[in-house]
């Protein structure tokens, strides 16, 4: 939330998840489907207020380029703002 002069709210984490590790034959964004569905039960939330999606380079791995917008709509979310984080291999923790 950002309040009118410009200050952040309250800003938390409400949930989270991942998915099983191991050699898995689902795509990319269906795994981040799985654990993004997960993140959401655990908070108790149908709808967040934003998206934040991290991968490391999916233009390469997948060829999408628009990846949070596309993650957004595969998980039914097509109408959240949502934003891409990339910092090679700390994306992860650069979502936060």
């Amino acid at each position: 939330m950002v309040r009118s002069g410009g200050d952040v709210g309250e800003v938390y984490i409400a949930g989270a998840a991942m998915t099983r590790v191991g050699r898995r034959e689902e795509s990319l964004p269906d795994l981040m489907a799985e654990a993004g569905r997960g993140a959401l039960e655990t908070a108790g939330l149908e709808r967040p207020d934003a998206l934040v999606v991290s991968a490391m380079n999916p233009e390469e791995s997948v060829g999408e380029g628009n990846f949070a917008s596309h993650v957004a709509t595969h998980i039914g979310l097509s109408r959240v703002p949502s934003v891409r984080a990339e910092t090679a291999t700390s994306s992860g923790a650069a979502a936060l």
